[in-house]
């Protein structure tokens, strides 16, 4: 037992050491896009990692699809995309030819491993699904998911059985070895054991206080590993407990963790198990006893999977990567990058342009501000240290009390751009990577920002309704501009720099003198709160998304409404004037999609489809000829805006 606690021991402890990446063999932006796309950068983020059976490949889910890889050189091999939302969880099939995938779009999907083909799509309902699993011997796939646990033949498509009716909101499903028995965990706080030939709940195993959020089987099938949240929250602290398959029997619980555990194996033999957490731990446990014999630190990770021979551990990384690491030896294989957190931006731009056309940033959910060269379709650099006060996963309030929601933007000439960074502005060379100077300016309160048309200034909307308006070269406040009585979300330059509008939760546009700093027209129309306002390049007219799903149009000069679109079927996150700024304009929604349409007539000219997220914002290239999407599927998308551009696809 000493001897293979060593062995484990050492083999973790090597993964921690810190090797130089290796560099991707191909292209990754031009795989399996979608119509209209010419390009993508960044591959979203992940949710589970797997090896297949013979340890070839590697398959990582996430946002926009199943990404595969060579698991001995890096390479990307394909990207399985067809589901419509984030994939939650994958399966290889144990004789290495296929692949379930699991999606929140309420669909499994078979897929054939060596062409990439989509075989068959299961509809499972309409609650996402949270886990997959192939059968032993290939021929069937367990799903779990709110509408409960379902077996499907693999040959046919068809559902083979529903193990309970009344029980819901499973979060995990494992075969055991032998393939006679079905693992759940689920919300209920339980795990259950069920008969796979008869679907009869064999146990119903009783101990969590929290949500199950995985189990694994030991190899010899005669232990279960289970993990989830615990307390009434479910919230602390977390455990993982073992049990005896055959009598149900509670065995131990294994503590200790203050962090979100994140997975849990067996070693090759069974005799030890190891959970990993948020928190950068990886503790060893001896099953026979429960004894924690090991605690390894592991730097910054979400998610770690040994492949099935023990050689190689994948580890995603909370730096946006995945790395292999050779376990005998601790050598960093290889590092699978630009597998981004989502693209955050909401009525600002998270993308953008710069006045050559030749670069893109993006900044993501994380605060990294990455650069693209988009006629080379590679990396440039990411610029880190990139501060976020921002609360993770309530949708229904996206905007935190105190909390700073401060733009990333280029300046007019292309050569600076303005991000945030520890509570404060900073000024940022772009073709020389360095920063400039920081404006020492509180942004805790600051929700959107950009720059006049000159480079002199800086526009900033703050909570409580207040404008203000900075001198970039020194950082002294020139105006306040008081109005609006709810937080401003949006602020814009007309292309002259003379008048600023600015879009609040009070669900009013304003339009400022910034000369003087009084107020022009006061524009009413939206039901809901602004989140983006862009001029057309003359300064006549006004665009403006909000909270209410629509696209307005405005008049600047009177204050007059000139169109309303509708079309979308979420929030107007991002609208943006094409560069002659007479034609179309173009608007990204909540609603997954892009759209454009024809500024004269108020009608759809085209509705781009192909991310799996809310897209946030929108950027056009000088020429007009491409426009770049943001997602908070991790991924930026750059469309070709060719002459069928302009035909109606209402």
């Amino acid at each position: 037992m000493n001897d293979i606690r060593v062995s484990i021991s050492l083999t973790l402890l090597l993964v921690v050491m810190l090797c130089v990446p290796a560099v991707l063999a191909v292209d990754y932006t031009q795989l399996n896009l979608p119509e209209g796309a010419k390009a993508r950068f960044g591959k979203g983020t992940i949710t589970e990692i797997k090896h297949s059976p013979d340890g070839m490949r590697l398959a990582v889910a996430g946002s926009i699809g199943i990404w595969l890889y060579d698991a001995q050189t890096g390479k990307e091999l394909d990207l399985l995309r067809g589901h419509t939302n984030k994939v939650n969880s994958v399966s290889f099939s144990p004789d290495d030819r296929m692949l379930a995938s699991g999606s929140w779009d309420g669909t499994v999907r078979l897929w054939d491993i060596v062409t990439g083909g989509h075989l068959r799509t299961l509809t499972v309902g309409r609650s996402g699904v949270n886990s997959v699993s192939f059968s032993p011997d290939s021929s069937t796939v367990a799903s779990g998911s709110r509408d409960g646990l379902h077996l499907w033949d693999v040959a046919t498509g068809n559902l083979l059985r529903t193990f309970t009716r009344n029980i819901s909101g499973i979060e995990c499903v494992a075969f055991s070895p032998d393939g006679k028995t079905l693992a759940s965990g689920g919300r209920d706080h339980t795990v259950r054991l069920w008969e796979v030939e008869t679907g009869k709940n064999l146990h119903t195993l009783t101990g969590h206080t929290g949500a199950v959020s995985s189990v694994s089987f030991n190899p010899d099938g005669r232990t279960l590993a289970s993990w989830g949240t615990e307390g009434e929250e479910g919230l602390d602290p977390r455990v993982v407990r073992l049990w005896e398959v055959t009598t149900g029997n509670h065995l131990r619980t294994l503590t200790g963790y203050t962090g979100e555990i994140l997975g849990i194996s067996f070693s090759p033999d069974g005799h030890t198990v190891a959970s990993e957490s948020n928190h950068s731990t990886v503790r060893l446990w001896e099953v026979e006893t429960g004894e924690n014999f090991q605690t390894l630190t592991i730097t910054r990770h979400t998610s770690v999977r040994l492949s099935p021979d023990g050689r190689t551990l994948a580890i995603g990384g909370g730096d946006d990567a995945v790395r292999l690491w050779d376990a005998a030896t601790g050598r960093n294989l290889h590092t699978l990058t630009e597998h981004m957190v989502p693209v955050w931006r909401r009525g600002v731009d998270g993308v953008k342009f710069s006045s050559n056309g030749r670069t893109l940033l993006s900044q993501n959910d994380n605060g990294a501000i990455r650069l693209w060269d988009v006629w080379t379709r590679t990396h440039l650099y990411t610029i880190t240290g990139q501060s976020r006060n921002q609360r993770i996963g309530n949708d229904n309030w996206p905007w935190p009390e105190n909390r700073s929601e401060w733009s990333v933007w280029f300046s007019p000439d292309g050569e600076m751009l303005t991000g945030e960074s520890n509570g404060h502005a900073i000024l940022w060379d772009v073709s020389r990577d360095r920063h400039i100077h920081t404006l020492r300016v509180d942004l805790s309160q600051v929700y959107s920002v950009c720059f006049s048309p000159d480079g002199h200034t800086l526009s900033g909307g703050i909570s409580g309704g207040t404008i203000l308006l900075w001198d970039v070269e020194t950082g002294r406040t020139l105006r306040t501009l008081t109005g609006h009585t709810e937080d401003v979300l949006s602020v814009a330059f007309s292309p002259d720099g003379g008048t600023l509008a600015s879009g609040s939760r009070d669900n009013t546009i304003r339009l400022w003198d910034v000369s003087t700093g009084n107020p022009i027209h006061t524009l009413i129309g939206h039901t809901h709160w602004i989140n983006s306002l862009s001029f057309s390049r003359d300064g006549r007219v006004l665009t403006s998304g909000g909270w209410d799903d629509t696209v307005r149009v405005w008049e600047v000069e009177t204050g007059n409404l000139i169109h309303t679109l509708k079309g979308h079927t979420g929030r107007v996150d991002s609208v943006a004037f094409s560069p002659d700024g007479n034609i179309m304009l173009a608007s990204a929604s909540v609603d997954n999609t892009v759209r454009l349409w024809e500024i004269a007539t108020g009608s759809t000219l085209r509705i781009f489809t192909g991310h799996t997220g809310w897209v946030n914002s929108l950027s056009f290239s000088p020429d007009g000829h491409t426009l770049a999407s943001g997602s908070r599927d991790g991924t930026v998308l750059v469309w070709e805006l060719t002459p069928d551009t302009t035909t109606n696809n209402k």
